[in-house]
């Protein structure tokens, strides 16, 4: 082992007991669960909207085509320059409020206008949010806390949980579907309004053991 190297052990059940143990892993797992819930929703949302409206795979390949260009700018577009603008003028907090504020507004939108249009639009801004307004501060969340829940917490919240979350997502649905779109939208409007209150009790976390760390360096 090189010198000044921190030795990263332990089994995937101590990673999993950590987790349950600690209020702040747990809240950065629950913000990837209910983003992991709402993508399931809309990704069903738009396969059916999709199935029922381009029958040709010429026209599908072409739709997706242009869904990820948009998504693709759009995520640059953010990650670039808004995260990097609030985290300066704001905090973590507010830079990890951007994307739960901006998925209610658009759900809003949807619930309100429920047309194809609106629905792929929805799609498209919902995962150019999470790429490139959820990820970066989200990931800042770990460098508050020790390496041992660094690396090992943050891999099981990575794999497991990511995984487990989008399969919950996939069968909620079908528990859910019958709402159809409008009610979809409502319910994906409601679960952006808990992650704001999630975003806002981490971004003040995060804050807190910030400062203590600055304390302990000085």
């Amino acid at each position: 082992m090189a010198d000044g190297a921190i030795p990263v052990g332990g089994r995937a059940w101590d990673d999993l007991r950590r987790l349950a143990r600690t209020p702040y892993l747990l809240g950065i797992a629950g913000l990837l669960i209910a983003g992991q819930m709402i993508g399931a929703f809309m990704y069903s949302e738009q396969g059916k909207y999709v199935a029922a409206n381009y029958t040709s795979l010429a026209d599908r390949a072409a739709l997706f085509a242009t869904m990820e260009f948009c998504v693709n700018l759009l995520a640059f577009t953010f990650q670039a320059g808004v995260v990097g603008w609030l985290t300066r003028r704001g905090s973590v907090a507010l830079s990890l409020s951007a994307m739960p504020v901006l998925l209610g507004v658009t759900f809003i939108a949807l619930g309100l206008y429920p047309i194809g249009a609106m629905l792929l639009a929805t799609q498209v801004i919902r995962r150019a949010a999470d790429y490139g307004l959820g990820k970066p501060p989200r990931e800042m969340l770990f460098t508050v806390i020790n390496p041992e829940s660094k690396f090992k917490s943050k891999s099981l919240i990575d794999t497991v949980l990511q995984r487990g979350a989008d399969s919950l997502g996939q069968w909620v649905y079908v528990l859910v579907s019958g709402l159809g779109l409008v009610g979809v939208a409502w319910l994906c409007a409601g679960l952006s309004v808990a992650l704001l209150g999630a975003t806002t009790r981490l971004g003040r976390a995060f804050e807190t053991r910030s400062s203590a760390d600055d304390k302990e360096a000085a």
